[in-house]
């Protein structure tokens, strides 16, 4: 019998930034702020983000707003730096622990819709990703 993690995704409302994130980029810039958070905690994190990076260069291609990266130790910028290929390491994000996030469970990959306040924790499934976007459509409406 093979086993399958199970897909356990939830979305809360109302969850907003409550202090500011610090980070840097794979190459050293400082992490300036965005709109929408793809994080996670492990290295394995990054791999499940895979899915949300693939929906957002579909549905939003070029999304300047969306940072991307991981929350932990100096250390863990080694993994990082050998999973992320070189053309994307400015780009990716390691940002430091930080209080609110440290609360989310589980400790998981996670999006982040910032000024909406809206909270995907988990995988992306088909239904929490098309609430997702819907609520991006909402904030990013001209």
């Amino acid at each position: 019998m093979l086993w399958k993690q199970r897909y356990d995704t939830t979305i809360q409302e109302g969850v907003f930034l409550e202090s500011q994130i610090l980070g840097k980029s794979l190459t050293g810039q400082p992490f300036t702020g965005c709109e929408v958070l793809l994080g996670g905690f492990r290295a394995e994190d990054f791999s499940d983000q895979e899915i949300l990076a693939k929906l957002f260069e579909r549905d939003f291609p070029k999304a300047n707003w969306l940072a991307r990266g991981l929350f932990g130790n100096p250390e863990l910028a080694e993994t990082l730096e050998l999973m992320v290929p070189p053309s994307r390491q400015c780009d990716t994000w390691l940002f430091e622990p930080h209080s609110q996030v440290e609360t989310f469970e589980p400790r998981r990959v996670f999006c982040w819709l910032l000024p909406a306040g809206v909270l995907m924790l988990g995988p992306a499934t088909e239904d929490a990703w098309e609430y997702f976007e819907r609520r991006i459509h909402e904030v990013r409406q001209p």
